[in-house]
């Protein structure tokens, strides 16, 4: 039994079309590779510099992301069933995303009304920039292994994220890349992830 985290946006769910297509919803044209500019000044730029205009866009963008992720428009990834297995085997499970608040009840409900499976996650972290990931896992892995009743020294935790951004993480955790590998090798690098201590 252990403590994973994982993202959402190309983790969990395949979002990056529906990033787009919500974009597309407030009339700005995205890059394909959107994933790896969100959290970037690319918005301002393709809105001519206009901050109040980029503001105004991201908030359209994020009503149409909503409601693309409740009515099932971004397809569910194989990360998402290893976090199911791995909370059917007793992990203390975590999302943390830089997607807007709502995204976690959003897909949520996606999931229920799909029967899909039940919920995994123990906690949800949303609208966490990238560059803040890190001040929440700091404190992630201690909450959760006191409510596991674990010792702090055997603390230990995985973040899986599609951004290498967070390779070097807290001593507390291990990251693994998810590149889209299968259900199975994802579970396994997970489980199989070098130990690290919190002491």
């Amino acid at each position: 039994m252990g403590t994973a985290y994982f993202d959402l946006d190309g983790v969990l769910i395949d979002s990056a079309l529906t990033v787009r297509l919500a974009y597309a919803d407030a009339g700005v044209t995205a890059p394909d590779d959107i994933l790896a500019h969100e959290g970037s000044d690319w918005l301002v730029r393709a809105v001519g510099g206009d901050r109040a205009r980029a503001y105004a866009a991201h908030d359209a963008k994020n009503r149409s992301y909503l409601l693309r992720v409740r009515t099932g428009g971004a397809p569910v990834l194989p990360a998402f069933e290893v976090a199911q297995r791995l909370n059917d085997e007793g992990w203390y499970l975590g999302l943390i995303t830089a997607a807007p608040h709502g995204a976690a009840r959003a897909l949520r409900t996606y999931v229920a009304e799909a029967r899909l499976a039940v919920w995994p996650f123990a906690v949800e972290h949303e609208n966490i920039r990238t560059p803040d990931k890190m001040r929440v896992l700091r404190t992630a892995a201690a909450v959760a292994h006191r409510l596991n009743d674990d010792e702090p020294a055997a603390c230990t935790g995985v973040y899986v994220d599609d951004q290498d951004k967070l390779i070097s993480l807290h001593p507390c955790w291990s990251f693994v890349h998810y590149t889209r590998q299968d259900a199975a090798t994802l579970y396994k690098q997970i489980t199989e992830a070098p130990a690290c201590s919190c002491a």
